[in-house]
């Protein structure tokens, strides 16, 4: 992207008019004839839409280059705990299946009917899942700031599912 004060922003080459001169696009491959119609490359610097809204835009010149940034306003702490909840509860539907959600799954229950046995392990999982969320909506209901809420980081990693067989 390239920026002007008189001609405003290039989104990509293209033809413009400076001091009653037209130039084609192939005029961005010179940079003698962008220096001479003060076009210079653009920058932005975006705000992170997570944890801020977008305020006012500034512009500076700074080396030769167009630095478009934006006021970082802090997003209310109501709207970022329902944010993040919701946020928590997608991670959760993502790392349990839908038949996770079940005490037994039909593979279970066939192996259950085999061996009489499931592995111990995949219950461990499961319920390591629900307390991880569990753990992360209380956190989310006790913050009171936006620093706090921000302070909270990624849900954990979870180990791989393990298999249902038992495992000697």
């Amino acid at each position: 992207m390239w920026y002007s004060e008189q001609l405003g922003t290039f989104n990509r080459a293209r033809s413009f008019i400076h001091d009653n001169i037209k130039y084609g696009a192939t005029a961005f491959r010179v940079p003698e004839i962008l220096v001479k119609a003060t076009i210079y490359p653009m920058r932005v610097e975006p705000v992170d839409t997570k944890w801020y809204t977008q305020g006012a835009e500034s512009r500076v010149l700074t080396d030769g280059t167009w630095v478009v940034s934006y006021e970082a306003i802090p997003k209310e702490v109501d709207a970022l705990k329902v944010q993040l909840t919701a946020e928590a509860m997608t991670w959760f539907d993502t790392t349990l299946g839908n038949t996770d959600r079940f005490v037994t799954r039909q593979p279970e229950m066939a192996e259950y009917m085999v061996n009489r046995a499931i592995n111990p392990a995949l219950k461990l999982w499961r319920a390591d899942v629900f307390i991880a969320v569990e753990e992360r909506l209380i956190q989310i209901a006790e913050c009171s700031t936006h620093q706090g809420l921000m302070d909270l980081g990624p849900m954990p990693e979870m180990e791989v599912q393990p298999d249902i067989l038992v495992v000697d």
